[in-house]
């Protein structure tokens, strides 16, 4: 009977430390922020995962090529911006903050115009 539930222990100790290592591989799999999103997009096989649907060109460029653009980018600086949306006449803002830090460092605060919004609305749908 003792043996069994050391047994029982054991199992459930091994289970519980999968599963914690699962999280975990998912959890600081992905990109947390704007360097690591750029890190993480100069990998091929992560660039391939993208669904076309969220590629938003603004001319007649094919969605390959902006693929391919993204491993042929040099940044001279990468932003990471929040869009706080407002209703009921009050204005819209874009908040630029900084990329990559652990404490989140709000830069500046953009209040947007209407055609801005309007974009910023029109691309998320």
């Amino acid at each position: 009977m003792k043996n069994e539930l050391t047994q029982y222990k054991v199992v459930n100790f091994i289970l519980a430390m999968a599963l914690i290592g699962v999280f975990f591989f998912y959890q600081y799999r992905s990109p947390t922020n704007s360097l690591e999103l750029y890190s993480w997009l100069l990998d091929e096989k992560n660039r391939a995962t993208i669904e076309d649907s969220l590629f938003v060109p603004t001319s007649d460029v094919a969605i390959e090529d902006l693929r391919e653009n993204m491993t042929k980018m040099s940044p001279h600086q990468i932003n990471q911006f929040t869009f706080i949306e407002a209703s009921g006449g009050k204005p819209s803002l874009l908040i630029e903050t900084s990329p990559g830090l652990e404490t989140l460092k709000i830069i500046r605060v953009i209040e947007v115009t209407d055609e801005v919004e309007d974009f910023l609305r029109s691309a998320r749908e």
